[in-house]
């Protein structure tokens, strides 16, 4: 069962994308939920309005109206996946939308976020999860990874799920983010009517392994110092690359032992 505390704070952080419809939910990180110098909530793709005329690349500003527990705000996309169906909106640029940006930060500074999943799942092990639609409710299901790099997960409600839930948190008995509701899994169809179906199963992508990897990054670093690069490392091994010049060496943080990484050092 979830705990009373993990609903609370799901339901505070949670936001409404009002102009196609849907849900979305502020992010944070596992270790440190508070600061992470950037502030993201997370959605469904086609809850949000985007092109793929050029203009989002060369800095047309498309904003998103998100409704929170204290007041709408305007906020833009920073990373759209429509295969995934999976978007990031953040802050407006604060040198042209000062206030809107400052006010986006303002929320975000005053609201606990929900801590995303890093870590993978033992396969084909179901676990519950718990979604909390836009009708205020929370409707509990299944979930299941089938695959060793499934970048989504296999999902089974109790009940059917409708189209205003669409972006919306699902989340794990530790309170952890999972997974967005998805037209991706044909959990609710694309024009936001419940699809005809005896039991409402389908899939949902795991924002972690979906989202652009400079997004990721913030969601890694068990403190602020980490968002930029890994700190002090010990070498355990250290061989010579046929590459003159170079010197390869498999290393790994003093904080973060069981997880080695291989790095080039140059040579001088």
């Amino acid at each position: 069962m979830l705990a009373e505390e993990f609903k609370q704070r799901t339901e505070q952080a949670t936001v409404r994308v009002t102009k196609r419809g849907g849900q979305g939910v502020l992010i944070g990180n596992y270790h440190t939920l508070e600061r992470l110098g950037h502030h993201f909530v997370v959605t469904a793709a086609h809850c949000v309005g985007f092109d793929c005329e050029g203009g989002m690349a060369l800095g047309d500003y498309y904003i998103e109206d998100i409704e929170t527990k204290s007041g709408g705000l305007n906020v833009s996309p920073w990373a759209i996946d429509p295969v995934s169906d999976v978007a990031i909106l953040g802050a407006l640029d604060g040198q042209v939308f000062f206030d809107e940006a400052e006010q986006f930060e303002l929320f975000s500074e005053n609201t606990v976020p929900v801590p995303l999943r890093l870590d993978g799942f033992a396969l084909n092990k179901p676990f519950d999860v718990y979604v909390f639609t836009h009708k205020n409710q929370w409707v509990k299901g299944t979930a299941q990874q089938c695959r060793p790099d499934a970048s989504n997960l296999m999902v089974q409600f109790d009940e059917q799920i409708e189209g205003g839930t669409s972006g919306g948190p699902v989340i794990n008995e530790e309170g952890e983010l999972v997974g967005v509701i998805s037209t991706a899994g044909s959990l609710v169809a694309s024009d936001g009517v419940t699809p005809l179906m005896k039991e409402c199963s389908g899939s949902i992508p795991r924002p972690y392994l979906t989202m652009p990897v400079w997004v990721a990054r913030f969601f890694n670093a068990q403190t602020p110092d980490e968002r930029a690069m890994p700190i002090r490392i010990k070498i355990e091994k250290r061989e010579e690359s046929p590459i003159q010049q170079v010197t390869v060496a498999r290393v790994q943080t003093e904080k973060r032992p069981n997880q080695p990484a291989i790095v080039v050092i140059n040579r001088k």
